[in-house]
């Protein structure tokens, strides 16, 4: 029954958007003239804005800007006189004779242009550093390419310096207090989610980065996951003609001695462009937490030590080619790799809660002697953009992750006067196969005084997902059927939405959108016990609508107050659906809830920007809310497993700010205030009305110091606050310190820093919950000094080429 209506719902949209697309293409005629632009040297004019205007009222029609070989287009949607004016920063204005286009034209003779070394100088006057933090319409964007102490890591390190982001100990990802993020690279889908997008971003370096965009609320052209708001990761790219390349390398010690080397170029000629990276990241990982238990009259505590042997490498080589003024075709491919073993140590001690005298020692090991997370991924796209506002984009994305492991666990009892009681020893064999792919096309034009954009998508994963776990005995080995199954995930979503921006006025603006999307998911749990019960089918097939508004008042250029409503969704991970049992330890367990149903989220935004200053209040509502229980199992034992609890309300208040102290001395500030409200039930009886207020502070300072050596100070704390459900996080901070000195005319950069310096960044907490008392605890290696050098090659750096317009920015990280 579902592939009859997802097929009927694909032919309808495909219909839907081949008829508008080739309708609009193919309206009225437009005319074109072409030229080119040259200085006094007959050298070509790059990057020069030139506009056609109608006379006599001189409204413009279409603008363009001049590509490397200087050449230009111009189109005109009607016969006319016409005359077109050419601007530069570095040239004087040139303003053309008036000419009558009843035909396609290409003018004989280039535009000469003069240079205008005043109005150059005035701006090189002006220009300025990029601050850390900026503000941009709903967005909040953290310029990590300018900060220091981001240097030598990589981006999961990154995001928890991020404001309003918070990396937990299970690796989630936090936005203002709520789970559920939309995680975007170059505004499109990972496809990864839990461990394997962890295991991505700690393969991505820090220096591959050049921005983390944060937004609250996303238009229809977005996907609709993403109930807590959508990080958008954007990667860096050499720019210049020529050959360039960039080589970065640095030192780091916490605990041990860290290396990572980072290598990019990309080679720019006429109408091709060659580009690419290499980074790797060496050296050993620690990490310390643990957990206090009091469960039926007995305290059960269990520090662990982990230590992660893990190496990271990576790499990417795509190419764009311009096929004309207005199409460009492009491929790239991606390996992204961590690979190594790991170890855990834990040791429980079980005392009696009234008297705290020694009842037994769980000694368990973790011996993770073989652990792999590969990601390959291949995109080609084609991009089209004319001067009358028609732009079109296809993409094609292919997919593969391998990842696996094999631990080794003996778990030793002994009794309180340290003799031995018992032992047992497992072997799992845990392998992960996933294979990703996605279809995107959008359409954009101008309808009326407005724009329209539409898009179409189809995405699909199918994960192939193992567990074996042996009972061993000596040098025997045997399969325990009731710990070891095979999980087969399969998901599509086909989507299609339709967005209108159109001016209601000089100074309100509207954009309305609407998002549709079917899903269909298979999971297939299928027993590995000879002559087993048969496999177990876990299916979904729904469709939601997702609307999306916002209007836009711009009281004067500097100062403008917006509203913004959007509806989105967070579907349960494939791990999550999975109703197997995992052990951690003989004393734990995790499990997967195939019951769990996809939670809804509505949520409205206002705000208002002045000047360096953006406000913003949201509040929002999430129905079906999910999250991860600890429950109790039997006498001494628990369980974790995720289940839909019951409604979330989250109101927060937001204000960014950028401060001049004084020339050379400029600090970003970013603080969010918000109330969490969980009105869930664990089961019958053991309903919860929880509530909390808590904050997030990010303080960025840049400074100018004597011997032209840049100084940079930043400091983030989070509040207490609550957690999944019921469990309370205690506050969290951290402060680092970074100097960089310039040499060689700007192509060497040293960069020294220290990061945590008060060793702050921890992840404690504690949860309640009849008669079961969890406290727990743990930090990682982030108290680190770091040395990174970094040398450009190559042409200076010019100007990169236009980012073209198109809707191509929906994509998230979950399978």
């Amino acid at each position: 029954m579902h592939r009859s209506k997802l097929s009927l719902f694909l032919f309808l949209s495909v219909l839907i958007h081949f008829f508008t697309s080739t309708c609009l293409f193919a309206q009225s005629r437009s005319y074109t003239v072409q030229g080119k632009l040259q200085d006094r040297q007959q050298q070509a004019v790059e990057h020069a804005l030139l506009s056609l205007l109608r006379l006599p009222d001189s409204s413009v029609l279409s603008k363009s800007s001049s590509r490397r070989d200087g050449s230009f287009s111009l189109s005109a949607p009607f016969q006319g006189k016409f005359f077109i004016r050419i601007s530069s920063l570095e040239f004087k204005t040139v303003q053309s004779a008036s000419f009558y286009l009843d035909k396609d034209t290409i003018l004989a003779r280039p535009f000469i242009m003069d240079s205008d070394a005043k109005q150059l100088a005035e701006v090189n006057i002006k220009a300025q550093e990029p601050a850390l933090l900026q503000a941009s319409g709903n967005k909040l964007i953290y310029n990590v390419g300018e900060s220091i102490n981001a240097k030598g890591t990589n981006t999961l390190e990154v995001l928890k310096k991020t404001p309003g982001v918070i990396v937990e100990r299970d690796n989630s990802i936090d936005l203002n207090g709520r789970k559920g993020v939309l995680v975007l690279i170059n505004g499109k889908n990972s496809y990864l989610q839990g461990e394997e997008l962890t295991s991505y971003l700690r393969s991505l370096p820090s220096s591959n980065v050049k921005s983390i965009e944060i937004m609250s609320n996303g238009s229809a052209q977005y996907d609709a996951a993403g109930t807590a708001g959508i990080i958008n990761i954007k990667l860096a790219k050499p720019a210049g003609n020529g050959f360039n390349l960039n080589l970065s390398t640095g030192l780091s010690y916490g605990l041990t001695l860290k290396q990572n080397t980072e290598l990019s170029f990309n080679s720019r000629q006429d109408k091709l462009n060659v580009f690419g990276n290499y980074s790797h990241a060496f050296g050993n990982n620690a990490y310390r937490y643990g957990m206090t238990r009091t469960q039926d009259d007995k305290v059960f505590q269990s520090p662990t030590l982990d230590t992660d042997y893990r190496k990271t490498m990576g790499g990417t080589i795509g190419a764009d080619y311009e096929l004309d003024s207005r199409q460009t075709i492009g491929a790239v491919f991606n390996l992204n790799a961590v690979f190594g073993p790991g170890i855990t140590d834990t040791r429980t001690t079980i005392r009696d809660a009234a008297s705290g005298l020694l009842l037994n020692t769980l000694i368990a090991q973790n011996d993770y002697y073989q652990q792999n997370a590969s990601r390959y991924n291949a995109n080609v796209n084609y991009r089209f953009q004319d001067s009358l506002g028609r732009a079109f984009s296809f993409d094609a994305d292919y997919g593969y992750f391998d990842g696996g492991s094999k631990n080794l666990q003996p778990n030793t009892y002994y009794k309180a006067d340290g003799s031995l009681e018992s032992s047992s020893t497992y072997r799992s064999l845990n392998k992960r196969d996933i294979y990703l792919y996605a279809l995107a096309s959008t359409y954009q034009f101008n309808v009326a005084k407005g724009k329209v954009n539409v898009g179409l998508k189809l995405s699909g994963v199918s994960a192939d997902n193992g567990f074996i776990n042996r009972l061993v005995k000596g040098t025997e080995e045997s399969i325990d059927y009731g710990r070891s199954n095979q999980f087969d995930y399969k998901e599509r979503i086909a989507a299609a939405f339709a967005q209108y921006q159109v001016p209601l006025s000089a100074k309100l603006k509207l954009e309305a959108g609407l998002r549709l999307e079917h899903t269909y998911s298979l999971g297939q749990l299928v027993p590995l016990a000879p002559g087993g019960q048969a496999p177990e089918d876990i299916k979904r097939d729904y469709t939601n609508i997702f609307p999306a508004l916002s209007l836009n008042y711009q009281i004067h250029p500097e100062q403008a107050l917006s509203l913004s409503y959007g509806k989105r969704i967070d579907r349960p991970s494939y791990q999550n659906l999975n109703p197997f049992e995992y052990l951690l330890d003989e004393l734990s367990f995790w499990k997967g809830n195939p019951f769990l149903q996809p939670q809804i989220n509505h949520k409205a935004e206002l705000m208002y920007s002045f000047h360096q200053t953006v406000i913003s209040f949201a509040y929002s509502l999430t129905n079906n809310y999910a999250a991860q229980i600890t429950d109790t199992l039997q006498v001494n034992k628990v369980v974790m497993m995720p289940k839909n609890l019951g409604k979330q309300y989250h109101a927060s208040l937001s204000i960014a700010q950028q401060f001049k102290i004084k020339e050379g001395w400029n600090l970003s500030l970013s603080a969010t205030g918000y109330h969490v409200r969980n009105k869930i039930a664990f089961g019958l009886y053991r309903d919860f009305d929880l509530s909390r207020y808590a904050a997030t502070l990010n303080v960025q300072q840049t400074f100018r110091m004597p011997l032209k050596i840049k100084g940079e100070l930043s400091a983030l704390y989070n509040s207490p606050r609550l957690g999944g459900s019921n469990e309370i996080m205690k506050n969290s901070s951290q402060i680092d310190l970074g100097f960089q000195r310039n040499f060689f005319q700007d192509r060497a950069s040293l960069k020294l820093a220290f990061t945590d310096i008060f060793r702050g960044n921890n992840w404690d907490s504690k949860s309640r919950m009849n008669g079961l008392y969890l406290d727990s605890y743990g930090n990682a290696e982030s108290r680190q000094v770091r040395l990174n050098f970094s040398y450009r090659f190559g042409g200076a750096k010019v100007k990169e080429r236009q980012q073209r317009d198109n809707g191509l920015k929906n994509e998230t990280q979950r399978l």
